[in-house]
């Protein structure tokens, strides 16, 4: 295979998009799923070929993707996790949500999704979703700011 200088690049400049999300809370654990505002962000953007990048900068919060046709999934998840690292369990960490923090960083902070032709690659059957390990609960709602950026 050869390639050939300038053939199939584009001068132009690429455009980027920064957006924040805020996404509110009522329990100590939710995962909301944000797929339909992330479809919104790409095909607004006016970006057709790139990356979209979704990111929490907090430590008990977390991005997945995973299936979306079952409601039974958030619920394993959350049994799967509070498996790995129990809630009532003596940890190092004193502050009352260690285990919050330990289940986030098995999921991840960031994920990235490939944008062609001006939409996003994943199939129907996938949900991307913010994954709240440490939200208040009770009545009272709690917000949390997601970076997105669409380049």
């Amino acid at each position: 295979m050869t390639l050939e200088v300038g053939k199939g690049v584009s001068s132009e400049k690429p455009q980027t998009r920064s957006h924040l999300l805020q996404v509110e809370t009522r329990s100590r654990v939710e995962f909301k799923e944000i797929t339909e505002t992330l479809q919104k962000l790409i095909s607004e953007s006016g970006v057709l070929q790139g990356t979209c990048f979704v990111f929490v900068p907090h430590t008990t919060a977390a991005v997945l993707i995973n299936e979306n046709y079952d409601r039974g999934l958030q619920k394993d998840w959350d049994d799967f996790l509070n498996r790995l690292a129990p809630r009532d369990r003596d940890y190092h960490h004193d502050d009352g949500n260690c285990d919050s923090h330990l289940k986030a960083a098995l999921i991840g902070n960031s994920k990235s999704l490939f944008i062609e032709h001006g939409a996003s690659s994943w199939d129907n059957g996938r949900a991307f979703s913010c994954a709240i390990l440490t939200g208040r609960g009770g009545a009272k709602s709690e917000s949390r700011l997601w970076r997105i950026r669409v380049m």
